[in-house]
């Protein structure tokens, strides 16, 4: 005679409460994993941006435009200002002048690699104290007279880290000093390095 089994249908599932609590535990260990991965990425992003920040504490502090000046008419010269706000000096500068529109090398690599119109409009400073200073630059007399004159400035800070302000402002790090950097494109010693003026 065949066993009778007289089971609820319901026994088989278990206990409902229990698995329903499970699946809770379940989706607040999936909720606490997923809030503990984004607080992991939201803590490495604010530690990238810090040391980000930090390396480039000294080098915020340089910049360098053109100047016009009423005692400097002539057309292939470029009075360049140049401002260390830092309470340190900056190491092998380098300041050219470029353009900031048309066609004229709005670079200073641009400018390096144009050796058929002459040497580059660059000048070049040992260190450049805090405070705000001064050099002038020649260009060349063929140089386009359309677009407007600009300046950027290379150079080394306190950490032997090598940066470039570009003639609208950004910030870029370079692979090697100025003169490893530039070399290649063609400025080559000796260098004429010249001391810069104390500005007003």
């Amino acid at each position: 005679m065949p066993v009778r089994h007289d089971y609820p249908m319901h026994a088989h599932l278990g206990d409902f409460p229990t698995w329903i609590a499970s699946v809770g535990t379940v989706g607040a260990l999936v909720a606490a994993l997923w809030q503990i991965r984004n607080e992991r990425q939201r803590r490495i992003a604010k530690e990238t941006q810090t040391r980000r920040d930090e390396r480039r504490s000294h080098a915020r502090h340089v910049a360098a435009w053109v100047e016009t000046s009423a005692a400097d008419t002539s057309p292939i010269r470029a009075r360049i200002s140049l401002i260390n706000s830092s309470l340190e000096p900056v190491y092998c500068v380098f300041v050219g002048a470029v353009y900031i529109q048309g066609a004229a090398p709005e670079t200073i690599e641009k400018w390096l690699k144009l050796k058929s119109i002459g040497p580059a409009p660059v000048a070049m400073v040992s260190i450049l104290p805090p405070g705000k200073w001064a050099v002038v630059v020649r260009h060349h007399p063929s140089s386009p007279m359309q677009g407007r004159l600009g300046a950027e400035v290379a150079f080394s800070d306190r950490s032997g880290v090598h940066w470039i302000r570009r003639v609208m402002g950004q910030l870029e790090e370079l692979p090697a000093n100025p003169i490893e950097y530039f070399s290649p494109l063609g400025l080559n010693p000796p260098y004429d390095w010249v001391t810069p003026e104390a500005g007003l």
